[in-house]
């Protein structure tokens, strides 16, 4: 799965304002898509669905959606560490 299309997906389908796949590779995604926090929680709950995961509380900042690097790599790593429960 391409994760960092999906969530170039996800993110321009939450923006309020218009935005190209290139800005959200190389920008604060709080700055760029002008986010409200029910954008934000609307996003989180939609990245939630598309990947399986649960984000967890004490992981929600604006840390986790300044860049789309942080929030590909925070998948990443909820779906690994859902693999990994899986077989254990």
């Amino acid at each position: 799965m391409d994760v960092s299309a999906k969530l170039i997906e996800i993110l321009m389908g939450v923006s309020s304002k218009p935005v190209t796949a290139d800005q959200l590779q190389t920008s604060n995604l709080n700055e760029t898509l002008g986010l409200t926090s029910v954008d934000s929680l609307e996003l989180l709950i939609r990245i939630e669905g598309e990947f399986d995961i649960e984000i967890d509380d004490e992981d929600l900042s604006m840390e986790l959606l300044s860049s789309l690097g942080t929030l590909e790599t925070y998948v990443r790593s909820k779906m690994g560490a859902a693999a990994e429960s899986m077989t254990v």
